[in-house]
């Protein structure tokens, strides 16, 4: 079988350089997840949704085998930048796979390993994602992705309202 795109071969993980950077990334991984969380929950009161709460997989580098259960599965997604900051680069959905998704949106980067293709940096990869699957009530990925992306979008573009988040 051949290897998947989203895999790297040189085992680059997710290492803080620093106990401070450490807690942000568990900061950040605990923030997304309780967006996730509270949006899905605000969604479940409106329309009644009887699904739990989505399957988070926490931020993982971009070919991790971690995330292997996750991309087989409808949901939304975050890609994040490099470390120390992972800034939000991209909020996706899909009401199919998600693996797909990525799949056709990650381009193999000439030093080694996988980038996301409209991320321009000069720092070397990983790129992060985040995943949450939903089960059964997928077709509800995009209305919750646009959720998410207006929460954070207004309380992370408060001072440049011009920009936003691109979709999938």
């Amino acid at each position: 079988m051949d290897s998947q795109p989203l895999e790297f071969s040189d085992g680059l993980h997710l290492r803080p350089a620093s106990k401070a950077d450490a807690n942000q990334v568990e900061t950040l991984n605990g923030f997304l997840a309780a967006m996730v969380r509270e949006t899905w929950d605000d969604m479940d009161r409106a329309l009644r949704i009887t699904e739990s709460n989505p399957d988070f997989s926490g931020i993982l580098p971009l070919g991790d085998p971690a995330l292997r259960p996750y991309l087989n599965k409808p949901g939304i997604f975050f890609i994040l930048g490099p470390q120390p900051s992972l800034p939000l680069l991209h909020i996706g959905a899909s009401r199919g796979p998600i693996g797909f998704v990525l799949r056709s949106r990650i381009e193999e980067l000439p030093e080694g390993g996988y980038g996301w293709r409209r991320e321009t940096r000069s720092d070397k990869p990983p790129t992060f994602v985040a995943i949450a699957t939903m089960e059964d009530y997928w077709a509800f990925a995009p209305p919750l992705r646009n959720l998410l992306a207006k929460r954070l979008g207004d309380s992370a573009a408060a001072d440049k309202p011009e920009e936003g988040f691109p979709f999938v």
